[in-house]
C-alpha cells in the first residue's frame, strides 16, 4: 500500500573485509536500519511484523540443476542474482525451460539421465557466463580497494555504470571476451 513498505538488506559476509562485517544478518539489518537516512524515513514508521531472514542459493555456476527423474528450477538452481538477490525471472524462465525439455521427454519416452543433462546444458547456455560474471563483481565489490575506485567511475562515466546496472539486472548480455583484469584496469583507472 501507499503507506506500506518491506525493508531490507541483503548480508554476504566474505572477502577481504568480512572481519569488519557484522556477525549475523541480523546485526546486519539492524545496523542498515540505524543508517542516518534510514532513520529518517523511518521515523514516524513502526513495524508490524517479525524480523526474518533467509538464506538464498546463489551458486548456480557450480551447483547441480538436475539428477535421477529430476530437474531443479530457479533458486533450488541457485539460480539467484549474487549482486541484486533477485531470482523470480530467473525462477519463471528456467521452468518454462523445464517443463519444455520435459515435453520433448516424454514425447520420445526418454527420462534417462543423459536427456535429463541437456537441460543442464541448456541452464548453462543460457546463464553461465552471466553468473560467473555476477559472482566476480560481486568479489570485487566485496573489496573496498575496489569499491570505492567504482562508485568513483560510476559517477563519471554514467554509461559504463549503466551497461554494469543492465547486466546485473539481466537486460544485457554479458559481453564476451573481457577478462576480469580489462575491468579492474578500467575501475583503477590504469
Amino acid at each position: 500500500s501507499d503507506s506500506s513498505a518491506n525493508i531490507g538488506a541483503g548480508f554476504y559476509r566474505a572477502g577481504l573485509g568480512a572481519r569488519w562485517l557484522p556477525d549475523t544478518p541480523r546485526d546486519a539489518f539492524d545496523r542498515f536500519v540505524q543508517t542516518p537516512v534510514l532513520r529518517q524515513m523511518l521515523a514516524r514508521a513502526r513495524r508490524v511484523g517479525p524480523v526474518k531472514g533467509y538464506p538464498l542459493r546463489v551458486d548456480f555456476p557450480s551447483a547441480p540443476t538436475f539428477g535421477e527423474r529430476m530437474m531443479l528450477v530457479g533458486e533450488a538452481a541457485g539460480l539467484v542474482n549474487p549482486l541484486t538477490g533477485e531470482g523470480i525471472d530467473f525462477a519463471l524462465e528456467s521452468g518454462k525451460m523445464a517443463a519444455e525439455h520435459l515435453v520433448r521427454l516424454f514425447e520420445v519416452g526418454d527420462l534417462s539421465r543423459a536427456r535429463l543433462q541437456e537441460y543442464d546444458r541448456l541452464l548453462r547456455q543460457c546463464y553461465q557466463r552471466l553468473f560467473v560474471f555476477l559472482h566476480r563483481m560481486r568479489a570485487l565489490c566485496m573489496n573496498h580497494v575496489v569499491l570505492d575506485p567504482l562508485l568513483s567511475l560510476a559517477v563519471r562515466r554514467p554509461d559504463l555504470k549503466m551497461l554494469l546496472v543492465n547486466i546485473a539486472a539481466g537486460n544485457q548480455d554479458v559481453p564476451k571476451g573481457i577478462p576480469l583484469r580489462a575491468i579492474l584496469r578500467v575501475i583503477l583507472g590504469r
